[in-house]
């Protein structure tokens, strides 16, 4: 059976932009750190968007095993640059419609 470990050390062998940030990572683990699931998805989202990095379906599989899918905690943002008045534009729609900003845009892209 696989463990986060073993991933972390896949991350560590396959992905140089993220191999600093598995290590640490590691270490995380070692201390039963509390922010070990942040850091882990953190680390993974690096490695998978490495370019340098070639991940095979299986090893994609192993790596997903350890991830928090479906949780409620968000975060990643995402930067878009906006004219002052689309920002505006968005927020007063979000407004009419009880949402936070976030959650208005989440909406609309169909998350």
């Amino acid at each position: 059976m696989s463990t986060m470990e073993d991933a972390l050390r896949l991350i560590i062998a396959k992905s140089p932009a993220a191999a600093g940030q598995a290590m640490k990572t590691l270490h995380a683990v070692s201390v039963k750190s509390p922010l070990l699931q942040h850091r882990y998805n953190a680390t993974l989202d690096m490695a998978l968007s490495d370019p340098q990095a070639a991940f095979t379906s299986e090893e994609r599989a192993l790596l997903a095993q350890f991830a928090a899918v479906g949780e409620k905690i968000r975060e990643t943002r995402l930067q878009v640059r906006l004219t002052i008045s689309e920002k505006l534009y968005l927020r007063q729609l979000a407004t009419e419609r009880n949402m936070t900003l976030s959650d208005y845009v989440r909406e609309q892209l169909g998350l």
